[in-house]
């Protein structure tokens, strides 16, 4: 079955703890290509390392094709500085979203600390992505000192309330069923971390999937290519899969 693909979670650029054989632009270009993947949110990995990311975000924005594939600033909300370049950042070039890397930037969401962040997409009108894991807990540097804690995700939703479209990534099929039933339409979950549980998709109501689920790779720190096939086979209906593989990015981005 031919679908349409749209990937939410996407990186370019140089991993400073991980050595990526596929990481430019260029490269995720041809893998779109060969994949059909039609459009993708894209950040700089190094924006989510680096203390000032500017340069490599400005640089790629230059680069970029929007609205095919459209730019989110990762910004982190324990630096007092953020509020200008996040503003600067949207002058300069067609901001789409943002990102929170709370485990990389050593704050939590019950701290209070993203706050401002919520309310500033809430003025703005721009969809906040969270990454509750970015790689399995066996692989990540020794930077990141504690597992994602999903009472900590709990209170990202609650910061998001019913205005901000969220997108929750890295969560394991267990974590997203802890949220994905009682979640308001303006949450979602991308499929990153799901790994051996594409069949037990079967488990969560169509409807939840249906409404909340969004295809995201997390490249080139995985590849799509066998996500995308293990979602074709994982017998859901062909409306389910197309939400989850273009139409809930859609919702969550805004059309073509």
């Amino acid at each position: 079955m031919k679908f349409r693909i749209c990937d939410a979670n996407v990186f370019v650029g140089n991993h400073p703890f991980k050595q990526l054989a596929s990481a430019t632009l260029d490269d995720t270009a041809r893998m779109f290509s060969k994949l059909g993947i039609e459009r993708a949110i894209v950040s700089p990995i190094e924006a989510v390392f680096h203390e000032d990311a500017h340069i490599s975000e400005s640089m790629l924005a230059k680069l970029l094709n929007p609205p095919r594939l459209v730019q989110f600033k990762v910004v982190n909300p324990a630096e007092p500085g953020w509020p200008e370049e996040l503003r600067r950042s949207m002058q300069e070039w067609p901001v789409a979203g943002i990102r929170l890397a709370s485990l990389y930037h050593g704050y939590t969401f019950a701290s209070g600390t993203a706050g401002g962040v919520f309310d500033f997409a809430r003025e703005n009108n721009l969809p906040v992505q969270v990454f509750a894991r970015m790689q399995d807990i066996r692989m990540q540097h020794g930077i990141i000192a504690a597992e994602p804690k999903l009472d900590d995700v709990s209170h990202a939703v609650r910061l998001a309330g019913e205005d901000v479209r969220l997108l929750v990534s890295g969560l394991s099929l267990p974590g997203i069923s802890t949220f994905v039933e009682s979640a308001s339409p303006n949450v979602f979950f991308d499929t990153s971390r799901l790994q051996a549980g594409w069949k037990a998709l079967k488990r969560i109501e169509p409807r939840c999937i249906k409404d909340h689920l969004v295809f995201g790779s997390l490249w080139p720190i995985n590849s799509p290519e066998c996500p995308i096939t293990e979602l074709a086979h994982a017998g859901l209906a062909p409306d389910v899969l197309e939400a989850v593989m273009r139409g809930n990015f859609e919702r969550y981005v805004g059309p073509l």
